[in-house]
């Protein structure tokens, strides 16, 4: 590891892990260790973007192992670990596309309104 874990560690005397689920931003495992322990997946270490959830829940840091691939530290007991690929960037431009193109809708609805203001006024006139 190139940076300690912020939990200990143990080698556990009785352990598994299976890949469920996966794609290119997805990643799914189902473990079990009698004790705490760092499981190491087999997946280029790349922090910006990726997030371990263990449970559901998020937060878990992932650690450089080897100096390429990625670890997590698991808690004892029977555990579901999902890696996704998060970016942030990824959805902060997600929101500025959104944003710019209720921008542009809304510039052509006011543009056609405007166009043609005097033939909606006199519809309104003749109801």
């Amino acid at each position: 590891l190139e940076e300690p874990p912020q939990m200990p560690v143990n080698t556990p005397d009785s352990s598994f892990s299976r890949l469920t689920e996966f794609s290119m931003n997805h990643s799914k495992y189902e473990v079990y260790t009698d004790k705490q322990a760092l499981l190491v997946i087999s997946e280029v270490h790349y922090p910006p973007g990726w997030k371990m959830y263990i449970d559901g829940q998020g937060g878990h840091p992932l650690y450089r192992t080897n100096h390429a691939l990625q670890s997590v530290v698991v808690p004892e007991g029977n555990h579901v670990l999902e890696l996704r690929f998060e970016p942030e960037s990824f959805t902060q431009n997600l929101r500025l596309s959104y944003a710019s193109l209720s921008v542009i809708y809304l510039i052509i609805l006011v543009s056609l309104f405007l166009g043609n203001r005097e033939k909606i006024l006199m519809l309104v006139k003749k109801n």
